[in-house]
């Protein structure tokens, strides 16, 4: 049997063995978003307590920890001075988790690291939620909880013996987690932890410069994904309307706080048309605000936030995966009536740069004057000059409109739309920029769209009298297949498309299988965040609702109660199953009806007698019965203590002969009285 510890007792080497691994296993997923010197502290806290152990080094004095502490503290505080959120919280977990190390002596200071390595264990999910994300933290809690059940028990046998224990304990606590997952409500946490830069996930920037779009095209991770109620729209359709750029300062494309801020739907100036769709969105984290929706969107709930630029935010920084609903209305007029302020604003341009651009603009403003005919001249001269689109465009300097536009004419979405918007506006016409996505690839597991990052896009809007915003797509005239094919198909066909990572290392779409197998785990990805990870109060309430007809707070603690009672009650009695329920041999059904015939007979099993004597003797008195007798008493022998390979086919037989004793005695009580056995 196992010997358990005392509290104050000596860490054994088992329990020391699993901290450690558990150890590493915590850091990893933190290896590529955390500073490099975590890690080799880490390492050498980990060597530190080995060498304890083989008492070759002494356990941290006082002294030493407090310098330490300090340290790590004042380390921290420098490595995150401009950012200091969340990054900078894990980092300084994961330091105390190890350093605690340092002086683990007994059993006592064991159960704080491994609580610390709890919460550690946690922080992974704060960066990911994705199903791998997941499972790899159940791993770590599994390796925690087996080091603190080798704290408790030294002589675990094998190395598989205390993982099948803890994990068959973990097991008999998924019903306890299904219920609270359930049940339990959500409310909102008590506070906040800044999320890490924005540099660390890839998505569109508050800034646009030339180039930037190109870096995004080589990003294949997802950005969001839809779900239409009616059928996936037309490729060409699909602008995913984010953020509007209305300022231009020479070299950079910036949000204009004016068009950022907050109104209501309603007084979005707009005159709707038929059709329109309605779908769902679950969009990745991404640190920013921004929602993507066609145009024009509304929203399908409450929470969501609209612009004067026609786009919809968060109210706040969601630290997972956000889930909205919106209705796409076509439109015929957008913003019809342009305010004066909005004017000035999207007729603004850095004076002294890009003269040949201005020059240019000045002679299509003299020669069509109108300013569709403007718009319109300028996307004949994408279309029918040589302009080629590519990633990998050429650098330009100061005037880099000038340089893109007359000289070079090589670029990527954001240099037509940029050359566009700078041409309008030099000719007197009002525009912008408006970035997001275009297209997106239909999943043929599931009925959603997945839009990535490689299909980040640039447009273009200008204000035409009596018409209002409309949108003007340079792309379409210089690569068309980028708006009717998709962003993948267009750099396939001129040699540049690489998606990296292992996708591309495999040959993404190149082989069959791996396309295959990227759908199908996208698809899993899709069903895990769309019914687990946005669980969300709203849709727990509504959950309660179709299914027990009640949605309220009141219910659910109601249930929550009910059904938390259930499940202990069913784990009491599933510990306890040897003491409420004896296991029975499997002979014992067909021995008690055999004593039970031949009791009718006035023949009593004594209780220390054995099947085999007991049917000898009744065998003497009624020598018709002996073979049946003979047989049955063979076959319990052999079922009870002998060979157990033909298990089921003796039992049978057992039961048979059983029924053919009933026949006999039945018979036998018919013909002649019963006599008393001697």
């Amino acid at each position: 049997m196992s010997t358990s510890v005392s509290y104050d007792s000596q860490i054994s080497r088992g329990s020391l063995f699993w901290l450690l691994s558990a150890q590493f296993a915590l850091i990893l997923p933190h290896v590529f978003g955390l500073p490099p010197w975590l890690f080799g502290v880490c390492l050498f806290c980990g060597f530190w307590r080995i060498q304890i152990y083989r008492g070759k080094f002494p356990f941290a004095s006082g002294l030493t920890r407090v310098i330490m502490i300090t340290a790590s503290m004042i380390v921290v505080v420098f490595s995150y001075m401009d950012h200091l959120g969340l990054d900078a919280a894990v980092t300084f977990l994961i330091l105390i988790f190890f350093l605690k190390l340092l002086e683990t002596r007994h059993a006592r200071d064991m159960y704080v690291t491994i609580f610390l390595g709890y919460f550690v264990a946690a922080t992974q999910l704060l960066y990911d939620q994705s199903i791998l994300a997941m499972v790899y933290a159940l791993a770590c809690y599994l390796l925690l909880s087996v080091s603190l059940l080798a704290l408790h028990h030294r002589d675990l046998g094998s190395f598989s013996v205390p993982i099948i224990r803890t994990g068959s304990l973990m097991l008999q606590g998924i019903p306890v987690l299904l219920v609270l997952f359930l049940f339990f409500p959500r409310v909102e946490p008590l506070w906040r932890v800044p999320m890490p830069s924005p540099d660390k996930r890839p998505g569109l920037s508050d800034t646009v410069t030339l180039g930037a779009f190109g870096a995004l095209a080589r990003t294949n991770e997802v950005a969001f994904r839809v779900a239409f109620e009616s059928g996936i729209p037309p490729m060409s359709e699909l602008y995913w309307r984010g953020v509007v750029f209305e300022n231009f300062d020479g070299v950079s494309w910036h949000i204009s706080p004016a068009s950022e801020k907050p109104v209501k739907p309603a007084s979005w100036q707009y005159r709707k048309r038929s059709g329109g769709y309605s779908y769902s969105v679950i969009l990745e984290p991404s640190e920013k605000t921004w929602l993507f929706a066609l145009p024009v969107a509304q929203p399908r709930g409450t929470g969501l936030l609209a612009t004067a630029g026609y786009t919809l935010r968060m109210p706040d920084i969601q630290q997972g995966r956000f889930q909205y609903k919106l209705a796409s209305l076509a439109y015929s007029d957008l913003e019809p009536v342009l305010s004066v302020e909005s004017r000035q604003r999207n007729l603004a341009l850095p004076g002294g740069q890009n003269p040949q651009a201005r020059e240019l603009a000045q002679e299509l403003a003299q020669r069509y004057q109108a300013p569709r005919k403007i718009a319109a001249a300028v996307m004949g001269m994408f279309n029918q000059q040589e302009y080629y689109y590519t990633l990998n465009p050429p650098l330009f300097g100061r005037d880099s409109i000038d340089g893109f536009l007359l000289h070079s004419k090589q670029g990527y979405c954001e240099h037509y739309a940029a050359g566009f918007v700078f041409l309008m506006r030099a000719a007197g016409v009002p525009a912008r920029m408006v970035a997001g996505y275009l297209g997106g690839e239909p999943n043929p597991f599931e009925e959603y769209l997945s839009v990535r990052q490689m299909d980040a896009h640039a447009w273009a809007e200008a204000w035409i009298e009596g018409r209002g915003w409309e949108r003007f797509d340079p792309t379409a005239q210089v690569a068309p297949e980028r708006v009717i094919d998709g962003v993948e198909s267009m750099l396939r066909q001129r040699n540049e498309f690489d998606p990296g990572g292992l996708m591309g290392f495999l040959g993404y779409d190149d082989l069959a299988w791996a396309r295959g197998m990227r759908l199908w785990w996208d698809a899993v990805n899709y069903g895990w965040a769309h019914w687990f990870l946005n669980y969300n109060r709203t849709a727990q309430l509504d959950w309660m609702k179709n299914w027990f007809g009640r949605g309220d707070m009141g219910a659910l603690i109601q249930f929550l109660a009910i059904s938390l009672s259930a499940v202990m009650l069913l784990l009491v009695i599933w510990m306890f199953r040897n003491l409420l329920f004896r296991k029975r041999p499997p002979a014992h059904a067909a021995a008690v009806g055999f004593t039970w015939l031949l009791g009718l007979l006035g023949s009593k099993r004594q209780p220390s007698e054995t099947m085999v004597n007991y049917s000898a003797r009744v065998a003497q008195v009624y020598p018709e019965l002996a073979e049946t007798l003979t047989d049955f008493a063979a076959v319990y022998s052999a079922l009870s203590y002998a060979d157990l390979r033909y298990h089921w086919g003796r039992r049978l037989n057992l039961h048979r002969l059983v029924i053919v004793l009933a026949a006999q005695v039945f018979a036998f009580k018919l013909r002649r009285p019963a006599r008393a056995t001697p």
